[in-house]
């Protein structure tokens, strides 16, 4: 199974996907996403107003597996962002907690 980022969810969604993101998706037999994207990705739908986009999606979302966030994936995701931070590399909050 891959967990796959935001950005791959909103190819996917796309009237006409790349391609290479196309044949990458034929070629994995399972795709997984994290809450975390189904917040960006909702959100992003809302807030533009895209309601047949969100219908397309939440049909989409049905056949994933959705991973939810726990203490011990939080406390990964901090050390991680931590010690990035210490050598001076930014990185955000929600890409860490799916990293």
């Amino acid at each position: 199974m891959a967990l796959v980022e935001t950005n791959v969810i909103s190819e996917l969604m796309r009237r006409a996907p790349d391609a290479q993101v196309l044949r990458w998706l034929e070629r994995t037999p399972q795709i997984a996403v994290s809450v975390i994207t189904v917040d960006e990705i909702v959100f992003g739908l809302t807030r533009r107003a895209l309601q047949p986009l969100r219908q397309r999606f939440d049909e989409f979302l049905a056949n994933l597996q959705v991973l939810d966030i726990d203490h011990r994936i939080a406390r990964r995701a901090g050390e991680l962002r931590g010690a990035l931070a210490a050598r001076g590399i930014a990185r955000s909050q929600p890409d860490m907690l799916i990293a």
